[in-house]
């Protein structure tokens, strides 16, 4: 029963260290630039549209991420700093104007403004 629990214990340690080993699941596919003269700050990834969205200064950049050509451009969110999808609508902060902006993300059109106060 010692020799059985000894080598449970010995297989649990070379399987631990063959997992620590392994390599890390991140590679990089492609590098692109995508330019500007000011931060970026963020990036969003919405599955349903495959649609990338970078938030950069006073808009958000949106890519296809099937081949990252440009998707369009959503205007217009000074102090842009983040976006958040779901249902077919996008919400990207525009700290700024203290507000959200709220899109399509099918067609990316503004459809609403949110005033959500200072900070």
């Amino acid at each position: 029963m010692k020799r059985l629990r000894s080598l449970s214990l010995a297989t649990a340690l070379l399987l631990s260290a063959a997992a620590m080993a392994a390599a890390p699941g991140y590679t990089l596919l492609k590098s692109m630039t995508v330019g500007g003269d000011t931060f970026w700050d963020a990036v969003t990834f919405d599955g349903a549209s495959h649609h990338l969205f970078l938030t950069h200064g006073s808009h958000v950049v949106v890519l296809d991420s099937k081949d990252y050509s440009l998707a369009g451009d959503i205007p217009n969110v000074t102090g842009a700093h983040q976006v958040a999808v779901g249902l077919g609508k996008g919400y990207a902060t525009s700290g700024t104007t203290n507000s959200v902006i709220v899109f399509d993300t099918a067609t990316l059109k503004v459809t609403g403004t949110i005033a959500v106060g200072t900070r």
